[in-house]
């Protein structure tokens, strides 16, 4: 995701999908602020950077769990 992220320069969004699993059961989509990566257009990005790239988009999906 983090590389796709760098890669378009569009932002990503997060979402968190709340659900049981379970055949016609209610799901619920919580969808948060998109968050800019254009700052690394045309940038050489290494490892590290896209581990924490990761990290962030992982924690806003964290976050939309946790405030629900």
């Amino acid at each position: 995701m983090a590389f796709i992220a760098v890669k378009s320069a569009a932002p990503a969004v997060p979402v968190y999908i709340n659900a049981n699993y379970r055949i016609f059961s209610k799901v619920e989509l919580i969808v948060g602020k998109p968050i800019d990566f254009s700052k690394y257009k045309g940038v050489r990005v290494s490892s590290q950077q896209l581990d924490e790239i990761a990290k962030d988009i992982y924690d806003a999906v964290l976050e939309l769990r946790d405030n629900k």
